[in-house]
């Protein structure tokens, strides 16, 4: 037997604008309250009910028409219907200025939909509302149960009091939102140290793996081909040993830096560990794009790194190129089996001295030619494309688990 569907029923439209403005209720009540304790109402019960839901209406179509966060010539037209048809439900019940705290209604429904900003321009249409309010009390064509006198000391006390409030209000909302971004902005901060290198702030390598399993499935989905770099620091381990942590943190982030500015928004580049970095390069033209795009990282890191203590040291990269193509779509590598691939490649490199290796990951693999004797493999020297095809098979594969 299929239980039954038991999610609560949505709430009837008279409920939710009871709920969303209970003005509607309690001042027509209050306002009744007074004319049956003897104190005059001009106008009759069913007139006073119809202005009632008619300013209501208006203040509802406003945000309807204008709604949220909107353009300041937008929130002074929401607000100058808003205050005219409250101002007009004000002095039509001969009480005028002695309700004004029904504009604090006005500022705080508006500041619920715009923020703190909106404070200060409802103030200003209430104020507006009021005096030409007393205006017409002062003309005569606006009934009053006050002497016009008296209705405008009245006025000048509810204008008080109005002020105070607005300003209370705003001040509460003030630290809302400053609350509120405060705790987002931690929030992301989490998020990012999360998903990011701390030192570096390129992606981690949890980032990494869900990028690159991503690109894995677009790529399934829509073969066109993308290579993973693998990059190994040389020559860190003797700046860090010789010169201390705060330099390899210096040539760490000059890396990253470097990185970062080699590579497209769309690529990814990330901090495995140590000194072993990893870019995931999409939307290759070709297979041999992905040769380019290493030697030119491999070329930015060549040049001197600049040390806090204001020396400079040098370092280069092993570079290994793993490179997907539409043709293996059906074989669909694993990320696993990608970033092995890239790492005996790179690890060719790191046994060669250095240089940038690229590993075919077609069926056919095409072995790398010999080393010519005597060949200057120092960074400054690299030949790109040394090592094409490597079989990871005869590579050893690197220890991950260094620091």
């Amino acid at each position: 037997m299929t239980p039954r569907d038991v999610s609560p029923a949505p709430t009837p439209p008279t409920s939710r604008l009871v709920r969303d403005h209970p003005e509607v209720v309690l001042y027509p009540l209050g306002v009744l309250g007074l004319a049956v304790a003897g104190l005059a109402l001009p106008l009759g019960v069913v007139a006073f009910t119809a202005l009632t839901l008619a300013t209501v209406g208006a203040v509802a179509w406003s945000f309807r028409r204008w709604p949220g966060d909107v353009s300041p010539a937008r929130l002074h037209a929401r607000l100058a219907v808003q205050a005219t048809a409250t101002g007009l439900l004000v002095y039509a019940t001969g009480w005028g200025a002695a309700l004004a705290l029904v504009f604090v209604v006005v500022i705080a429904d508006n500041v619920r939909h715009t923020g703190a900003h909106a404070v200060r321009p409802a103030l200003d249409w209430a104020l507006v509302v009021l005096a030409a309010g007393q205006l017409g009390v002062q003309l005569g064509s606006v009934p009053s149960v006050v002497t016009p006198a008296g209705s405008h000391g009245i006025a000048v006390m509810g204008a008080i009091v109005l002020t105070v409030a607005a300003g209370r209000i705003r001040a509460v909302t003030v630290r809302y939102e400053e609350a509120e971004a405060a705790l987002a902005a931690a929030r992301e901060r989490a998020e990012h140290r999360a998903t990011h290198d701390v030192l570096t702030g390129l992606a981690n390598r949890e980032l990494f793996d869900d990028r690159l399993g991503r690109v894995l499935a677009r790529a399934r989905r829509h073969p066109e081909p993308f290579a993973v770099l693998l990059l190994d620091l040389d020559g860190f381990k003797q700046v860090n040993d010789a010169r201390g942590h705060a330099a390899g943190d210096a040539v760490l982030v000059a890396v990253a830096r470097r990185l970062r500015r080699g590579i497209r928004g769309a690529d990814t580049a990330a901090r495995l560990g140590g000194d072993e970095f990893v870019v995931i390069v999409e939307e290759l033209s070709t297979a041999d794009d992905a040769e380019a795009v290493a030697r030119r990282l491999h070329e930015s890191l060549l040049a001197p790194v600049a040390l806090p203590d204001g020396t400079a040291v040098r370092v280069g990269a092993s570079v290994g190129v793993v490179v997907h193509t539409p043709a293996e779509a059906s074989a669909a590598p694993s990320a696993a089996t990608l970033l092995a691939r890239a790492d005996a490649a790179m690890y060719r490199a790191k046994a060669a001295g250095a240089g940038v290796v690229v590993h075919a990951v077609e069926d056919e693999v095409q072995l790398a030619p010999d080393l010519p004797a005597g060949e200057d493999l120092s960074p400054g020297s690299v030949r790109p494309g040394v090592g094409w095809g490597d079989d990871p098979a005869t590579a050893t594969p690197r220890d991950r688990r260094r620091a």
